[in-house]
């Protein structure tokens, strides 16, 4: 009989001892999932923080080179594709580089409007821009300044 009972004993606390390996495991599952995905929003607001970043240089950039498209390559380093849009090229870290060793494309698109307004829309993408599917860019930025004509 005792001998019974101890095995009912051991049998019990080897029950006990599966059910809290199995809490443990379920729950070091749900902390790394948390942990990971708690990276990804990490990440994903660290670009979107440069995205913004780097767009609004580029407005301010404009704003001071005003009619002088020569400065605002020189300032970004961007270069002129013609007909008023510009391209730029940044690193992972949002360093300038070259349009071809580039990760994100700054683009400046600007237009002259009435009355001495110039419109300039503003977009941050991907390099591979192309295999995103038709994604919208990283950000995307429209401002309008006043110029007034030449005398």
């Amino acid at each position: 009989m005792a001998a019974l009972r101890s095995r009912s004993r051991s049998s019990l606390f080897l029950l006990e001892m599966i059910i809290v390996i199995l809490v443990f495991a379920v729950s070091s599952a749900v902390c790394a999932s948390l942990f990971v995905s708690a990276r990804l929003a990490s990440l994903q607001s660290s670009r979107l923080t440069m995205a913004v970043g780097l767009c609004q240089n580029a407005a301010e950039c404009l704003r001071a080179a005003g009619d002088d498209p020569g400065l605002l390559e020189e300032v970004l380093g961007a270069r002129a594709l013609g007909g008023g849009v510009y391209e730029a090229g940044y690193d992972a870290d949002g360093h300038p580089a070259g349009p071809d060793g580039a990760r994100y494309l700054l683009t400046i698109a600007t237009a002259r409007g009435e009355g001495g307004l110039l419109h300039a829309a503003i977009t941050l993408d991907e390099a591979d821009g192309a295999d995103r599917d038709g994604a919208s860019p990283l950000y995307s930025l429209k401002t309008t300044q006043y110029h007034p004509s030449q005398p």
